[in-house]
């Protein structure tokens, strides 16, 4: 007890969820800490890096003609989803092709038919595929599809024996916005990386390692691609209440960034450095930093929520306790504030710091609300602001 660094929404397979069904455990049994989630990804057909997803249309320059593999028919997948919802378990699907993610959605609406469920989400991992029908009906159902991240940076090598036409339609976290639907992230670790600002830059850009660059038509914002990876993950768990956005009573679990994602570069996403990571109120990383903060490049206005009460100090605080050195006398005031955002669920949220005319510290741990020094180009000079709720709290969640 008290071992973990993380959390964990385990999801079962094989015989394990014959045995979950046996001694009669649900989709959510467990704690904060670790839980039963949805089942893991039941397999239905193949790969889409190693080209053997199934397809309606056959692979090109393949004689006979080659259409991917499914690996088990209608009737045996609708069998087993009628199985797992029967006993409160969220079944979870592997399918790539557009056919195999429609015999999916065939066999989660034949289950809900014959047991309605309120508020299924029935998971589609991968579901990278798709075509306006396709979409219709998961949405239609609320099924939650958690297409590839990384793969459009990783595995960008492998798009062209697909061609311009399938990848506009391939991995389309924009389409699923379009239509409403919750879409989340998966990685698929460890064909692709597992690392989130890899998957980011790959949804912000659709660029990869080589340059190339696939179903530009897809692309999502820097918000839209951290919300996916993050309240839509939580959502994807059935954990949206514990997790997903810095929120008060969620858990206070996040990241620090050394940089804002909106504004760096997109092709440096994945370049950002992650300072410290932060679980239950508890710091379980943190950086080496060669400098107290993150180079400052702009400045921007403090947003008007924010209420500073004015008293004169030329201390320049470092939050010490957060593993980082004060900062030099002799260097100019920096000028960073934060700002935070969402979680990477069932992963840590994350939180970046992003610039303006002052810099935000914590002083010792729990010592209450953080301080800013203004920036001596203010006309009152250098000042010390006492800033309510733009630091996390050190609790096990947010108030």
């Amino acid at each position: 007890a008290g071992q973990l660094k993380h959390r964990v929404s385990y999801e079962a397979q094989g015989a394990m969820v014959d045995q979950m069904i046996a001694a009669g455990l649900k989709t959510g049994f467990g704690d904060d800490w670790i839980r039963l989630g949805a089942t893991a990804e039941h397999t239905a057909d193949g790969s889409f890096s190693e080209r053997t997803m199934a397809l309606s249309t056959p692979y090109a320059g393949r004689t006979p003609p080659y259409y991917g593999n499914i690996t088990e028919p209608q009737d045996v997948l609708d069998a087993w989803v009628e199985k797992v919802v029967r006993a409160g378990i969220q079944p979870n699907i592997h399918a790539n092709g557009d056919v195999t993610i429609g015999m999916a959605l065939t066999a989660f609406e034949r289950a809900l038919a014959r047991v309605p469920v309120k508020d299924l989400r029935p998971k589609i991992t991968h579901c990278t595929l798709i075509n306006e029908s396709l979409l219709k009906r998961i949405a239609a159902i609320g099924a939650v599809p958690a297409p590839f991240t990384s793969y459009a940076y990783y595995n960008s090598d492998k798009f062209g024996f697909y061609g311009a036409d399938r990848m506009a339609n391939a991995m389309a976290f924009r389409s699923f916005l379009d239509h409403g639907i919750k879409v989340c992230a998966g990685s698929d670790f460890f064909p692709g990386p597992f690392a989130p600002l890899m998957g980011i830059q790959g949804m912000v850009t659709r660029t990869g390692w080589n340059g190339e660059t696939w179903g530009a038509n897809q692309r999502v914002s820097v918000l839209e691609a951290i919300r996916i990876n993050t309240l839509n993950g939580a959502w994807a768990a059935k954990e949206e209440a514990i997790k997903g956005s810095l929120t008060a009573g969620k858990l206070a679990d996040y990241v620090v960034l050394a940089d804002d994602p909106e504004t760096v570069k997109p092709g440096a996403l994945k370049d950002i450095k992650v300072i410290e990571t932060v679980v239950d109120g508890r710091s379980q990383y943190r950086a080496r930093l060669k400098q107290p903060w993150p180079t400052c490049t702009s400045a921007l206005p403090w947003p008007a929520k924010y209420r500073c009460s004015k008293r004169s100090s030329r201390r320049r605080h470092a939050p010490s306790a957060r593993g980082i050195t004060r900062q030099p006398r002799q260097r100019p005031p920096s000028a960073m504030y934060s700002v935070w955002t969402a979680n990477w669920s069932p992963m840590a949220p994350i939180w970046w710091w992003r610039t303006a005319p002052a810099i935000c510290s914590v002083a010792a741990a729990g010592a209450g609300a953080p301080r800013c020094l203004a920036g001596t180009s203010l006309p009152a000079g250098p000042q010390a602001c006492s800033i309510r709720r733009t630091m996390p709290p050190r609790s096990a969640r947010f108030s």
